[in-house]
């Protein structure tokens, strides 16, 4: 921890020691450098209630100060989830001022009222992966293989680089063989990198008729044609 320490984490260890004593800890769960970014996946546990946030850092120089960067920005993010966060600048109240009597305008007719403007919902690319997780979870819940097997990218890395075809007929044969599945996600956390890639990590509960397991799992997204796909799929624990 002391090797990362700056103003600002500093700040947040003072705040931290302030509200629950020797009664908190930081760890980093995972580090990671992906096209020129660190990728840091912090926790902080305080009074027995765990939270965890990503902090990235842009690889300018060497990886170890981009992921000492990355550890701070994950550590700050993090405490923020607790309410704790760093110092901010007192802005100036400007003085008050004797209001002027100023005499009241001539009455004007009300103008024909415009016709109401449809809003336009705009979705986060935040939103938009989440929203893309739950579809892959419920495909797979439906064990509707061909819109399984659509959410991942034609670059997937599939798991120990076997051959694509081979993966998809044997996920296919996974999702056939089963009498039923219920796939849920939860603790949903989202880190875009840049515009075009995201990182989610959550937690997954499957439920067959053979198997039940809960397991963290990662998933690496890039945008393709505006949609989101999988490039890359891992168990954390």
């Amino acid at each position: 921890m002391s090797r990362m320490m700056t103003g600002d984490t500093r700040s947040i260890v003072t705040r931290l020691n302030e509200k629950y004593g020797r009664q908190w800890s930081f760890k980093i769960l995972s580090h990671d450098i992906d096209e020129n970014v660190a990728i840091v996946l912090g926790e902080i546990t305080a009074s027995g209630e765990t939270k965890q946030q990503f902090g990235t850092a842009t690889l300018y120089h060497a990886e170890g100060k981009a992921l000492k960067a990355a550890s701070s920005t994950a550590f700050i993010k993090t405490a923020a989830l607790f309410g704790i966060h760093t110092a901010k600048r007192q802005v100036d109240t400007p003085p008050i001022r004797e209001s002027v009597p100023v005499p009241s305008p001539a009455p004007v007719k009300d103008p024909p009222a415009a016709p109401p403007e449809t809003e336009q919902v705009i979705i986060s690319p935040e939103q938009q992966v989440t929203n893309t997780v739950i579809a892959w979870s419920q495909a797979w819940s439906q064990q509707d293989a061909d819109t399984y097997l659509s959410f991942y990218a034609p670059e997937f890395q599939t798991p120990s680089n076997v051959p694509r075809r081979d993966w998809e007929t044997a996920r296919r044969q996974r999702l056939s063989k089963s009498g039923f599945i219920e796939v849920m996600v939860s603790d949903m956390k989202v880190l875009p990198i840049n515009s075009t890639m995201v990182y989610v990590r959550f937690t997954q509960s499957y439920r067959s008729d053979t198997l039940r397991s809960v397991v963290d799992k990662e998933f690496k997204f890039k945008q393709e044609n505006d949609r989101w796909k999988i490039v890359r799929e891992r168990v954390i624990r």
